[in-house]
């Protein structure tokens, strides 16, 4: 849990045209979701995907790329405090 929110779904289909879906819970039942597409994958340098939100505050999906690096930095650091 961070900030009070926990991730209630989270389902990945890690494969360019596969699709994502989060959904982030409150203790008060607040949600909120987001998924997307994947459009490329390049292992292990990053992920592009689009997103959108359930109640999105911008017109459209937006596109994201992730530098998957940080992502592997974040786990070791994770593990190493396990």
């Amino acid at each position: 849990m961070r900030g009070g929110w926990s991730l209630a779904i989270c389902e990945v289909d890690l494969k360019v045209g596969g699709t994502y879906r989060y959904v982030w819970r409150k203790s008060d039942g607040t949600e909120m979701g987001m998924g997307g597409v994947y459009r490329e994958i390049v292992r292990p340098e990053r992920i592009v995907c689009t997103k959108l939100f359930d109640d999105p505050w911008y017109s459209g999906d937006a596109l994201e790329a992730r530098g998957v690096a940080r992502s592997y930095d974040k786990l070791a650091e994770l593990l190493a405090e396990a």
